[in-house]
Order: C-alpha cells, then sequence, then structure tokens
C-alpha cells in the first residue's frame, strides 16, 4: 500500500513518460479544475488514460486543499501504472518506450491489454527474472509472444474481460428489464427481493413470461423473495418486519438457489451493521450481472425493516458464451509461439471472475485441461485476476490467480518460473 506522498510521486511520473503535447490536447476539452465542477467531465470519447490521469490530479488537489490525504480508487490506479513503469524503467527493460507509446493509441481493448503487459512485465522483474518486450513482426507476416523471459521463456498476456458488442447489448437489454420490474414494484408500492436468473440471454417471450410472473406474485404476496428461472417463480421466503427473523437457512436450499441466498443473507447482514446504500451496491454489483438496491425509510430501534427495501438481481447466464470467447482467444495466442521454447499465455478475467459460479471455474478449468492436452507447445496458462482490495479505510492493489501446467507439454517450464501470490496447479 502507497502512501499519499508516494502516489503522487507515481501518478507525475506516469504524466511525465507521456508526451505532453499529446496530453494537453487530449485534456483540452475535460472540465477546468475547481470543486464546484469535480462531476462534470464528460467521460464520452475521452481517451481512459488522459481521463484517469486529469481525474486524478483534480482529486490530489482536493485531498491537498482539505488536508484528507485519501487514497481514491483512481490515485491508486494511477500509482500502480507509475510502480509498474518505474520498475521496468529502473531495470532498463528493453520495449518498454514503443510500449509506452502505445498507452497513447486510440485502440481502448489495446492500452487495457498494454497495461496488463506493463503489470506482468513488472512483476516478473520484480522476482528477479530478465525480461524484454518483443515487437510485432507484422511485415514479415509472423506473430510474436508479448515478452521473452529469462532470454528463453515465451510470455503472452491476454484480457478476455474486456465486453463484446453483443455483451454490451446484453447489458442494456439487463438494464431494461430491471427498470420494468421497478416499475412493477412501484405500481404496487412493493418491497421485495427478485434474483431473475436465465441460462443464456434472454429473449422477448423470456423477458415477457419474467414480467407476467413478477407482477403475479406481486399481486398475491407484496412482501417477499422471488427467485425467476426462465420465468418460473418459486416463492422461497415471506419476510416477518425484523431483518434477524427473516434470514434464509441456506442448508435445504436447491443448490441451484443457492448463490441467491448467499446474495440475500449478506444484504440483511450489510443492514444491521447500518452501511449506506451505496456499500451495499458496492459490495454486491461482483455478485450479478445486473443490479439494482432501493432502500427507503431510516433504521428503528429493534432494527431495519425490510418492508422498506427493494433489490432487483439480474443473472444472465452468459458465461457460457463468454467462455466460448475465452477459449477461442486462447486458441488464437498459440499461433504467437515459436515453439521450440517453453510458451506460457497469462488469461486476465479480472472484470469477470468475481460473478463466476462455483460450476463457472470447474467449466473454465476443464476448458483449459482439454486446450493443454491438445497443444503440447504450451507449457502452462496462468489465470490471473488483478482487484482493489478495500479494508478498514485503506485501498490495495492485489494480484492473485493460479498457474496451471501442462503435464504434456514438449518444453516444460523451468522449475524457477512463478509468480508472487500465484498458486499452483498441476
Amino acid at each position: 500500500m502507497v502512501n499519499f506522498t508516494d502516489a503522487e510521486k507515481y501518478c507525475q511520473l506516469v504524466k511525465n513518460t507521456l508526451d505532453q503535447k499529446w496530453l494537453i490536447e487530449k485534456r483540452s476539452t475535460m472540465t477546468p479544475f475547481g470543486k464546484k465542477n469535480i462531476k462534470k467531465i464528460n467521460t464520452k470519447n475521452q481517451h481512459p488514460l488522459a481521463l484517469l490521469i486529469h481525474n486524478t490530479e483534480r482529486t490530489i488537489e482536493l485531498e491537498k486543499i482539505e488536508k484528507t490525504y485519501k487514497i481514491s480508487e483512481n490515485i491508486l490506479r494511477l500509482s500502480k501504472i507509475g510502480i509498474d513503469i518505474e520498475t521496468l524503467q529502473q531495470h532498463t527493460v528493453s520495449g518498454l518506450d514503443e510500449k509506452i507509446e502505445s498507452l497513447m493509441s486510440n485502440d481502448l481493448p489495446g492500452i487495457e491489454k498494454t497495461l496488463f503487459e506493463l503489470s506482468m512485465a513488472s512483476l516478473l522483474v520484480r522476482q528477479n527474472h530478465s525480461v524484454q518486450f518483443l515487437k510485432t513482426r507484422a511485415n514479415l507476416g509472423k506473430r510474436t509472444p508479448d515478452l521473452l523471459v529469462d532470454d528463453n521463456i515465451e510470455f503472452e498476456c491476454t484480457k478476455t474481460d474486456m465486453l463484446t458488442e453483443i455483451q454490451k447489448q446484453n447489458q442494456i437489454k439487463l438494464e431494461g428489464i430491471t427498470k420494468k420490474i421497478l416499475t412493477i414494484f412501484n405500481e404496487f408500492n412493493s418491497y421485495c427481493f427478485v434474483f431473475v436468473e436465465y441460462d443464456d440471454t434472454p429473449n422477448r417471450k423470456q423477458i415477457d413470461e419474467t414480467l407476467r410472473c413478477v407482477r403475479k406474485s406481486i399481486i398475491n404476496k407484496k412482501f417477499g423473495k422471488f427467485n425467476i428461472i426462465n420465468g418460473s417463480v418459486t416463492i422461497e421466503q415471506i419476510f416477518t418486519n425484523k431483518t434477524e427473523e427473516s434470514k434464509i437457512n441456506s442448508k435445504n436450499t436447491n443448490p441451484r438457489h443457492q448463490n441467491q441466498v448467499e446474495i440475500f443473507n449478506e444484504i440483511l447482514e450489510l443492514l444491521d451493521l447500518k452501511v449506506g446504500i451505496n456499500a451495499i451496491k458496492e459490495k454486491l454489483s461482483s455478485k450479478t450481472d445486473y443490479d439494482l438496491i432501493q432502500y427507503r425509510g431510516s433504521s428503528k430501534q429493534e432494527g431495519l425493516f425490510l418492508g422498506e427495501l427493494q433489490y432487483i438481481a439480474i443473472k444472465s447466464g452468459e458465461f457460457p458464451n463468454r467462455l466460448r470467447g475465452i477459449l477461442k482467444r486462447i486458441k488464437d495466442k498459440t499461433e504467437q509461439f515459436s515453439k521450440d521454447k517453453p510458451a506460457l499465455i497469462c488469461l486476465n478475467i479480472s472484470n469477470i471472475i468475481s460473478k463466476l459460479t462455483p460450476a463457472d471455474h470447474r467449466s473454465l478449468r476443464m476448458a483449459i485441461d482439454k486446450v493443454l492436452s491438445t497443444n503440447p507447445h504450451i507449457s502452462s496458462i496462468t489465470v490471473v485476476s488483478e482487484e482493489i482490495v478495500k479494508a478498514n479505510n485503506h485501498m490495495n492493489f492485489r494480484q492473485s490467480g493460479v498457474i496451471i501446467t501442462n503435464n504434456f507439454a514438449t518444453h516444460p517450464l523451468p522449475k524457477n518460473m512463478n509468480f508472487i501470490g500465484l498458486s499452483e496447479s498441476k
């Protein structure tokens, strides 16, 4: 965890590393500094790194004016980039200048991938490995891996957590379903928990059936918890007033509903702790594909009343589609390798890993094992998650994951090839 002074230094390092003329041009369309304008930046069509620098610099100035010196999420994210760049500069890593230049491109997925490459290269350097960024020889019709480690190991980075256009359209569809359910809630002045789960992206017929079932269930009972699986509603629990009387015992629950039960009980615990609604949203948003939560009223001496809670959560079951995309991405990356050296693919699934069910994890592992068994020139696939962890009013950046080794590899990885914070799975 960095302190405020170091964070400011690393943020400035990122700013100074980029082309200043480019940065000034990108920031010229952004809201000028000033506390009154702090939330008026239009992020549409803005360069993500330039916007991060702009917002972070504003936040740092405000923290210094108010003398609070708190590390925000933006400050931590930009500091992490600065730490990675400084680490690689200190070790004079070959090809770094070209990578920094690529951060100023307009290719959003490419920028995200480059930041991941910088993060992994920095991690390897701190583990005392030598690293160099390899240039793509597109003019020769050849594809190359991203890194060469210890002059012998080919290392390819890939991020699979960027939303495709289809997934973006799915998010819009889920948002529409949520708003329609909320309209039904408000029509009947109803407060309840609704969890909608689809096996795949819902079609129009399934959406209409979902809304019909929600309306019918709320007419029959205004307070309740409804699980909707492909349009079929089951009422599992009718709430009493006090939260302590309303917790659901998950031991005898259908395994398919286990996730809903855990989320609901977590809401109750957060309400008991009297945390703000924003904290509840932040805690739960990573567990569903789309959700909406509203809490009305204030706490009573005897506890918080469930009659004031509206919560809608949707899980679209789109992971099988994403899994196919992940496998295609891995297979495409196999063409990068020379096949005469140990080769490692590092797969970043940060934005979806928290939403995966145990069954999803098993499916991903089985799929990766199958890819490895048919591709002996891949020595290992490492699945990585990068996240900002908040605890006790502090934030920290954490990398975790698993190294899946290929027992059929023609060129196995050296035994000293490992990562901080990552466990090995053979």
